[in-house]
């Protein structure tokens, strides 16, 4: 869990290379990050401080796979992390939530 505490600090804290490429291994690992406890915590760490670019990556990299969404929101910080992904994905099409948006909403 220490590991997860100093990432999520690099995340808020660390410089903007260092947010970079912390936003790149979530979005390359977001199958093995958003199903352990700790790693949802950094997930929602980055969702929260990253650019508005990077959200977008990140976002994309959880959806990718329908389970994790599902997953985060079984633990507190995840369900604000997936609304927050959620938002970011409408935000950024331009476009209304399609179906299978509505059904994470509604799961949640």
């Amino acid at each position: 869990c220490f590991g997860s505490w100093v990432l999520q600090h690099l995340l808020r804290f660390g410089t903007e290379q260092q947010r970079y490429w912390l936003v790149r291994m979530i979005e390359r690992n977001a199958g093995a990050v958003c199903r352990s406890t700790p790693g949802i915590g950094v997930v929602a760490m980055a969702i929260q401080h990253a650019s508005q670019d990077d959200q977008i990556w990140i976002a994309r990299a959880v959806f990718q796979e329908p389970e994790l969404p599902t997953c985060m929101a079984c633990v507190p910080q995840g369900i604000g992390a997936v609304m927050r992904m959620l938002q970011v994905l409408i935000d950024c099409d331009h476009i209304s939530p399609p179906c299978s948006l509505h059904k994470y909403i509604a799961d949640l």
